[in-house]
């Protein structure tokens, strides 16, 4: 990115607000200006669209939500999915007793609370 220098006057009330706003910030002066002159352009470009209402931010965050459940209760289920398929073709593999339905559907649940248990620790640790 070039850049351009300028020069430019503003009002005694200005600077002082520009001022007051730098202390309060613990930042230098000229970027309290070119932060004031971003947010100035932005509003002149992008209109009342620039920042969204309060309302508007918390009816998309309701909404990122419910879709993140469903994304989890997706993720669920595909988790199972592979644990079941991973427990059938050992069962299938090994034909390890004649109760094959009840004895694949409880090692399916335990493999799936095994890869849960292990994929909630895993990101727990990533969050760390």
């Amino acid at each position: 990115m070039t850049r351009v220098s300028l020069s430019i006057r503003v009002t005694s009330g200005q600077h002082v607000a520009l001022k007051q706003q730098a202390n309060r910030l613990g930042i230098p002066i000229y970027q309290v200006a070119i932060r004031a002159l971003e947010k100035g352009l932005a509003d002149m470009t992008l209109g009342a669209n620039a920042y969204p209402s309060t309302e508007t931010a918390h009816a998309d965050f309701a909404e990122m939500e419910a879709h993140l459940q469903q994304l989890e209760l997706l993720l669920e289920r595909t988790l199972f999915v592979a644990s079941a398929g991973y427990v059938y073709a050992r069962h299938a593999a090994l034909a390890e007793d004649a109760d094959f339905d009840a004895s694949l559907t409880h090692a399916a649940e335990q493999a799936f609370a095994r890869q849960k248990a292990h994929a909630l620790r895993a990101f727990a640790e990533d969050i760390q």
